[in-house]
């Protein structure tokens, strides 16, 4: 798109060049772009209720962000990975049980 870092590109843009981006760049990197504009906008927010002592809003924010680093960034899943997903597993599980 022209820029450097992907802070230069403005998010409606990014969105509406989704179906180029995914022929150049690949889904993986349009859904870590996915995530970073989510996160950008989620941290504000995350800082706002510490500020406020209100933690129970913190604590679903910090939620919030795990969740779309697990299903945006996929880090925790190693490429072509099926039948083993160990770490995946552990996560569901733990928030079966914490919940």
């Amino acid at each position: 798109m022209g820029k450097e870092v992907l802070t230069q590109i403005d998010e409606a843009d990014f969105y509406a060049k989704i179906p180029e981006l995914r022929k150049a760049c690949g889904d993986r990197a349009v859904m870590r772009c996915i995530h970073f504009y989510q996160e950008n906008a989620r941290v504000p927010k995350q800082v706002e209720a510490l500020e406020k002592g209100d933690f129970d809003a913190f604590l679903k924010l910090i939620k919030e962000s795990g969740h779309s680093s697990y299903m945006y960034l996929q880090n925790v899943i190693p490429a072509g990975y099926k039948a083993h997903q160990d770490v995946a597993v552990a996560l569901g599980l733990a928030e079966h049980y914490l919940s």
